[in-house]
């Protein structure tokens, strides 16, 4: 579901018009950042500091995460790294094999400071962490970086 105050903000579920509206970058005016997670209260969390800045869509687990990105081709892809069915490594390894979604930045969202996970997240083509719980300064100064960074090199 994408979640946002502003008129543009889509639903997932009925989604827009693929004829009326292309989902590329052009064609928005705010980013429109995906979050992964397989936990409804971080998906809220996370959508509600992020909602005031970008379009913010959101996914239950990788597989999802993965059908949302082709579709509609975000800006930002904010996933966890542990969840059911395709965790935040295989998304991530999704993304980076399409060429769709290929150069989209992901970030790997992480409760845990394992050094070896993050290796594994790098190895796979992860661009960035953050420690959950994170500041909502943070989470929103991350997310317009490198949101502008992807818009410049798709320009």
């Amino acid at each position: 579901m994408i979640v946002g105050i502003r008129k543009e903000v889509l639903d997932a579920k009925s989604g827009p018009d693929p004829e009326a509206r292309h989902p590329g970058v052009s064609h928005r005016t705010q980013p429109l950042v995906l979050i992964v997670d397989d936990e409804a209260s971080m998906r809220d969390i996370l959508s509600l500091h992020l909602q005031t800045s970008f379009q913010v869509m959101t996914a239950r687990d990788g597989a999802e995460g993965f059908a949302l990105a082709l579709k509609h081709e975000p800006d930002l892809i904010m996933s966890d790294i542990r969840m059911p069915h395709r965790t935040g490594l295989d998304l991530c390894r999704d993304l980076r094999s399409s060429e769709v979604t290929h150069n989209i930045p992901v970030v790997m969202l992480t409760a845990t400071d394992d050094q070896n996970m993050k290796l594994k997240c790098l190895a796979a083509g992860a661009t960035d962490f953050l420690s959950k719980p994170c500041s909502g300064a943070e989470l929103i100064l991350r997310a317009q970086n490198l949101t502008r960074m992807h818009r410049q090199q798709q320009e």
